[in-house]
């Protein structure tokens, strides 16, 4: 066995043949009476079964040092491992895909050797019988390739060990024939007649005494002379980068090849790769490379046409123009006819569909061929077995390696910013890299900083990428140009969208259409647009970008965005209320959007979850284009989602963005509660001045409303600020002032909100019968409304009033009741929280290890949540803790 270049040894006989048993079925399961017959024949009883136990136990160490495992299954055993890596499996592939040659120099003498069992006999027969098959195909590869002169003592060889075999002595007379030894090869002749006759009693075949005849004959033909290697495939491409992965499963896939690309299409390097690989593969077709540019999405000629190629294709291969088929499918087999017995590569570039392709495949599993699309040429794949590789972008380091290739490593060095910005906004397209690349090159004394700000702003970005016809624009074109009406203007909608990543709904919203009606699969295999998962699509930022300037004379464009907003508001909208059933609602504009798919809390937090990016990118959209009262109300939506989640960042920035819209709109109503939500925000990140400035607007305009409830908010919020600057007492009063003002108010909700804060506070101040006064009137409120996270903190509170009077254990089941009710909203923010009061419990309890662990949980949620001072807090406990 070989490891790299070690060679291990497995050991003696017997236990090479039980490897050898399972190495011939690799990854299927052999039975142990199968292993015991193969091994021992007929002599196999209970002992060789014990023995067959012990070696296959002291095989396994052995072979995992070469990555193999012997595993046990249900009546036997598997060997587990890469088929390629075994060199009689490997064998099998390499004859499968052409190369022979290769095939062959894996034998090192007998199959099996050792092994007389019926079953080895019978293997290597038929391995024996392989070899032999794959011997004669390589002759005739040899000799077809003008090679004759290196097989005459080989054949010779073979003529004595296989006699009555015609094909050997037909390819042994033809080599000694083109050797100019013509009489040697009439008298081989006459000694396979002689053999046959007395051996079998019968003559040689019509083939060997055809060949016969035309070397009496001195037919010229026999004798080809030097034909002409086609060379044709275009210059290597220099800038080529990464794909390695691409390029082994091209290596692994021989026969008809599919490259197709995905996240753009065009662009993305189809063409680039094909090359790479034919040049790195070309020792493997000594007859030559056929090319042909199908033109399949061109912008000026038309495409291909079958006709056109084949008659390229067979003048090249040595077909006189009169002699040249009239019809197609004539062509195609002529074509078919002379590539049967050559090794050949033949690339298919920028093919425009099937049909135009179909007519030029080989059919000989001798040739390789590789088809370019910018279409998933499906019918290829399903009726010819194409194996497909999609393409998707660069990876940063290989964006990275394509520019310095063209550029001076000191030139780079000198601007790393400015680099890392023009990787970004190229998004790894390798077109878009390419232009970037050369006009840099270019222009040496060019800052790469001008380029990077050219492509930071959207409407210079194209421009920026703009190089005549080779530029993106041009190439984005061409296949625009091919696509039916109605995927062409879903194409310029989705131009629209505020994000790169759409769900079936939203577009369905986007261009007014029912689902099952778009046209998304034309827009998928054209590359435009890539199907991440069921339901949900991608368009590359740069493919965007055009789509949205093809966009721009739609007339309907405007109502198209307008629909897509509304699609993420109501539905939003259903998701918040699903959060929190309790919160004061608010008034939506008609609209017909649905969302009965939202049936509960959990689906309403994986649909924001999903979204979230693209609600975040609308309310954007719908700010840019004044539409300030679905503004505010889409950023009201995630206020719910934001404070479970902890993402105290983006509800600052959509906070904001609420606060101008309801300015906008000179709504005091609805810019008091905003101003509360931005105080929120702002509390929550530690700038507590800011969160003061915020709450005294909304106060103002509460008290000059008349709006009692807005006051009363202020109030609960003043006291969370006060809670967060440690001034417990300060914030004792302002939960009393708003529990005073929601008893005014008809509503349990902020009833139970009073007491909840009320309680809070007070055991914060030490006065614990109040607290649990007030948190256990909130629990039974909340939980009277169904209100989870109400509940949650409440019943946290009681537990701050156990573990103060120290009862540590009813402290516990409090803090882990409280644990349960947040995960069950999953409500991030606090239970951070209560993780780091339920390891204080823990650790008064004395359970060390059940402290580390849940207070490793709360660093873990503090540090993704940005509350950097609570996670210092953490880690002295941590550390405190040794």
């Amino acid at each position: 066995m070989l490891v790299g270049d070690r060679v291990i040894e497995v050991g003696h006989a017997r236990k090479r043949a039980v490897l050898a048993a399972l190495l011939v079925d690799v990854n299927k399961t052999v039975s142990t009476d199968q292993l015991v017959t193969r091994v021992w024949g007929d002599r196999g009883n209970r002992s060789t079964r014990n023995s067959l136990f012990t070696y296959v136990s002291r095989l396994r160490p052995v072979l995992a040092e070469g990555g193999v495992a012997i595993e046990r299954r249900s009546g036997g055993y598997v060997l587990v491992a890469d088929p390629l890596t075994i060199d009689v499996h490997l064998f099998a592939h390499l004859v499968g895909t052409g190369a022979l040659g290769e095939a062959l120099a894996l034998w090192r003498g007998e199959a099996l050797r050792g092994m007389d069992s019926p079953w080895a006999v019978e293997v290597r027969a038929r391995l024996d019988a392989d070899r032999l098959t794959a011997q004669l195909d390589h002759n005739d590869q040899l000799l077809d390739a003008g090679r004759h002169h290196e097989l005459v003592a080989e054949l010779r060889a073979m003529t004595v060990a296989q006699p009555l075999d015609e094909r050997v002595a037909r390819q042994f007379m033809l080599a000694l024939y083109r050797n100019g030894r013509q009489a040697e090869a009439l008298e081989h002749f006459q000694r396979l007649r002689r053999t046959l006759a007395d051996e079998l009693g019968v003559d040689p075949g019509a083939a060997v005494r055809k060949l016969h005849q035309r070397m009496l004959e001195a037919d010229p033909a026999l004798v080809p002379g030097t034909r002409d290697v086609p060379r044709q495939l275009p210059a290597e491409p220099r800038l080529f980068t990464g794909r390695e992965r691409e390029l082994g499963q091209l290596a692994d896939g021989l026969g008809t090849v599919v490259v197709s690309g995905i996240g753009g299409g065009g662009g993305i390097g189809k063409t680039w790769l094909a090359l790479r690989w034919a040049y790195e593969h070309l020792d493997r077709f000594p007859d030559g490379q056929l090319y042909v540019d199908l033109r399949g999405f061109d912008p000026v000629d038309h495409p291909v046409t079958p006709s056109t190629a084949l008659s390229g294709f067979l003048s090249a291969l040595g077909v006189a123009a009169a002699d040249l088929p009239s019809s197609v499918d004539a062509q195609a087999a002529l074509y078919r006819s002379l590539l049967a017995t050559r090794r050949m590569m033949i690339v298919l570039d920028n093919a425009a569909d099937t049909a135009q392709v179909e007519p030029l495949l080989a059919g000989s599993p001798l040739c390789a061929m590789v088809v370019t699309s910018r279409r998933r040429l499906t019918k290829l794949v399903v009726a010819h077995g194409a194996h497909v590789i999609d393409l998707d972008t660069l990876s940063d380091a290989e964006a990275h390696d394509l520019i310095a290739r063209r550029l001076p490593a000191d030139r780079l060095a000198a601007e790393p910013d400015a680099v890392a910005e023009v990787l970004r906004w190229c998004g790894g397209l390798p077109l878009a890299l390419s232009i970037v690349a050369s006009r840099a090159a270019m222009s040496p004394r060019l800052p790469l900083a001008v380029l990077a700000a050219e492509l930071r702003d959207e409407a210079d970005r194209l421009d920026a990428l703009d190089d005549t016809e080779a530029g993106l624009r041009s190439v984005l074109a061409t296949s625009c140009r091919a696509l039916p009406e109605d995927a062409l203007e879903l194409f310029r909608l989705l131009g629209l969208a505020p994000s790169t990543e759409i769900s079936t709904q939203a577009v369905g919203a986007l261009a007014d259409m029912p689902i099952d009606a778009l046209p998304l699969d034309v827009l998928v295999d054209a590359h435009l647009l890539t199907e991440v998962h069921a339901g949900r699509y991608r368009m590359h930022d740069l493919v965007r970008l055009y789509a949205r300037e093809e966009a721009s004379g739609l007339p309907n464009a405007d109502q198209a965005a307008l629909r897509l907003v509304d699609h993420y508001l109501f539905r939003a909208y259903r998701a918040e209320r699903l959060l929190y059933p309790q919160r004061p609602d608010i008034s939506l504009p008609e609209s017909d959007v649905v969302a009965e798919d939202l049936v509960d809390a959990g689906a309403a937090m994986e649909w924001l979850k999903q979204e979230h990016h693209s609600l975040l990118a609308t309310i954007r959209m719908a700010e840019e284009r004044g539409w300030h009262d679905r503004t505010w109300k889409l950023t009201w939506t995630l206020t719910t989602y934001h404070f479970r989640r902890g993402l105290t960042h983006d509800a600052l920035e959509t906070t904001q963005t609420g606060l101008r819209a309801t300015q906008e709109l000179a709504e005091p109503q609805a810019e008091a509660l905003a101003h509360r939500r931005v105080a929120d925000a702002h509390a929550r990140l530690g700038a507590h001045e800011l969160a003061r400035r915020h709450l005294e607007h909304s106060i103002d305009i509460s008290h000059r409303i008349g709006d009692v409830a807005g006051q009363a908010q202020c109030r609960y919020v003043l006291g969370v600020l006060s809670e967060q600057q440690g001034d417990f007492a300060q914030g004792l009063t302002h939960a009393r002032a708003a529990l005073q003002l929601y008893m005014k108010l008809d509503r349990t909700m902020w009833l139970a909100q009073g007491h909840a804060a009320v309680g809070w506070f007070s055991a914060r101040t030490g006065d614990y019968e109040q607290a649990r006064t007030h948190s256990s009137a909130a629990v039974e409120l909340y939980r009277s409304i169904e209100h989870v996270d109400g509940e949650a903190a409440s019943v946290d509170s009681l537990g701050l009033v156990a573990y103060e009077t120290g009862d540590f254990h009813e402290a516990l089941a409090h803090y882990e009741r409280a644990r349960e009710l947040y995960q069950r909203i999953s409500g991030v923010y606090v239970g951070a929280d209560i993780l780091s009061r339920l390891g204080r419990t823990h650790a008064a309890l004395g359970d060390r290890a059940a402290a580390r662990r849940v207070w490793q949980e709360a660093l873990e949620m503090y540090e993704t949540q940005s509350r950097e001072g609570k996670a210092e807090e953490i880690r002295a406990l941590l550390a405190d803790l040794g």
